[in-house]
Order: structure tokens, then C-alpha cells, then sequence
């Protein structure tokens, strides 16, 4: 079951996801995102903006000034699937990967980009719009990443 939050047209978040937010007037959520993962911390300053999805059973961890952009996706848990998108196999002989994903504070995740469970963006990174982030990696701190799988592009400038 789904609620809303703030009004209509907003948020929705599940009724099994806990969100933590010490600071409720010093974060946003933008309209139409879903949230369904078990557990959503924010820090200071954090954002979600419209459209995005934080998705699957595990943990998202978001330090201060975190950016999620505009139509991305954080998946944090999911099946890893062997065969492909249309593997056929029962969802009970299925491995799911589950995890908390952290962005810790600074970080910023570009405009359609993917992020798959277990990873870790340190302080300052940057994760370019329309990437791909494969299962746990951890982008370093201050690093600019991009592309599909994404990968190091430069160091940021501090």
C-alpha cells in the first residue's frame, strides 16, 4: 500500500519504508517520486527531485546537501539476474542482493542515471546524468563518474 506524502500530486511512499528526516523542513522531495525501500535517512540539505524512484528492500543513506536528480532510479535491492532481462527462472531460485546505498555529503547523482544496490558515492562525488552504476562499486571521494557502466572521468576541484 502506498501513501502520499505532502499532497496529492507528490511523493509516494510506502507504508513499510521508514523515513528518517531530523530536519524535515531543510530537505525536499520533489513531486512524483516513489519511495519503497525499507529505510530512507536524510541529512541536511538533501534532495530528491521530481520523478525519482528509490526502489527495492534495502537501505538508502543520504549525508548532507545529497542531490538525486531529476528521473533517476536507486535500486536498493534486487534480483541479480544470470540470464538476462527475460530469464525465466522461478523468483524463488533467484539471488536478491540487498544493501544500503550511501551518498555521503556533497554528493550528486545526475538526471536519469541508474544506481544498483551496495554503492557508495564518498564526499563530493558526482555521478553524471544518464550513468549506469553497477553493484557496489564506491566512487571516491571528490571523483566525477559517467557513462554505462560508468567509470572515472576527472577529479573535482575543492
Amino acid at each position: 500500500m502506498i501513501k502520499h506524502l505532502f499532497n496529492p500530486s507528490a511523493a509516494k511512499i510506502s507504508e513499510r519504508t521508514k523515513v528518517d528526516r531530523h530536519y524535515p523542513y531543510q530537505t525536499k522531495i520533489g513531486d512524483f517520486v516513489l519511495i519503497t525501500c525499507r529505510l530512507l535517512k536524510m541529512g541536511i540539505g538533501a534532495q530528491i527531485n521530481a520523478g525519482a524512484k528509490i526502489v527495492g528492500g534495502g537501505n538508502l543513506i543520504m549525508g548532507k546537501n545529497t542531490v538525486i536528480s531529476y528521473n533517476s532510479v536507486i535500486l536498493t535491492g534486487t534480483d541479480r539476474l544470470s540470464k538476462g532481462m527475460s530469464d525465466s527462472s522461478r523468483p524463488e531460485d533467484r539471488i536478491i542482493v540487498e544493501g544500503t546505498t550511501i551518498l555521503e555529503d556533497d554528493s550528486y547523482i545526475g538526471s536519469g542515471s541508474v544506481v544498483m544496490p551496495k554503492c557508495i558515492l564518498r564526499t563530493g562525488a558526482v555521478l553524471g546524468a544518464s550513468s549506469y552504476l553497477p553493484i557496489g562499486i564506491i566512487i571516491p571521494e571528490n571523483e566525477f563518474w559517467l557513462g554505462q557502466p560508468a567509470e572515472f572521468r576527472s577529479r573535482r576541484k575543492r
